[in-house]
């Protein structure tokens, strides 16, 4: 009675240990495909959004911010890993059903204020903040009803992160986009780039 209970014992122990490892690499993998499909969106959509661009690469320019944009860049990708990360452990059960069209709609929302303020801007568009020779303050387009529709349009993030289900991500994401577009902003006015 006692060897078979020792048998049972160690075979139980070897059963549980297997299907600790398969959660480990289950969990693994379903952040590998969280943060993969993220990134993916976002990707998609800076492609998305340079179709759109009008480069004059001879007309010169005043560079007025490079560093901030490595660091929204750098925000994104940890942003995009503390989602997958939340996701992977934490699922999207509550009201997954309207965090998705949510999500989806503030993804599309944002694509379209970039998509516009680009197109506003011409020539003028670029990612850092930057004053071109002759370069006119636009108010024109959707800048006749938005003064930062760009920045506006950066809602597509959230958009990302909610429509995943990563609730803590989507509010983590949310403070840091509009502490970088406060940040922009301000630099922008001090060179008399924005009203």
């Amino acid at each position: 009675m006692r060897i078979l209970s020792a048998k049972r014992l160690r075979s139980s122990s070897c059963h549980s240990k297997h299907l600790t490892h398969q959660s480990t690499m289950k969990l693994l993998i379903d952040f590998i495909l969280y943060f993969t499909a993220m990134c993916a969106v976002i990707w998609v959509i800076t492609q998305i959004e340079k179709e759109f661009m009008i480069r004059n690469s001879e007309n010169p320019c005043e560079i007025y911010d490079l560093r901030s944009l490595e660091v929204f860049k750098a925000l994104r990708v940890f942003t995009s890993l503390v989602a997958g990360v939340e996701v992977t452990l934490f699922g999207t059960q509550s009201a997954f059903f309207l965090k998705l069209p949510f999500g989806v709609a503030l993804i599309l929302s944002g694509l379209i204020f970039r998509i516009l303020a680009i197109r506003s801007l011409g020539e003028f568009w670029s990612f850092h903040v930057v004053r071109y020779v002759d370069q006119p303050l636009v108010k024109s387009g959707i800048y006749r009803h938005i003064s930062q529709p760009a920045y506006l349009g950066n809602i597509y993030l959230i958009g990302i992160y909610l429509a995943f289900g990563a609730l803590l991500t989507t509010a983590i994401a949310t403070v840091w986009i509009i502490a970088f577009a406060a940040y922009r902003i301000q630099i922008e006015r001090a060179h008399k780039l924005c009203l």
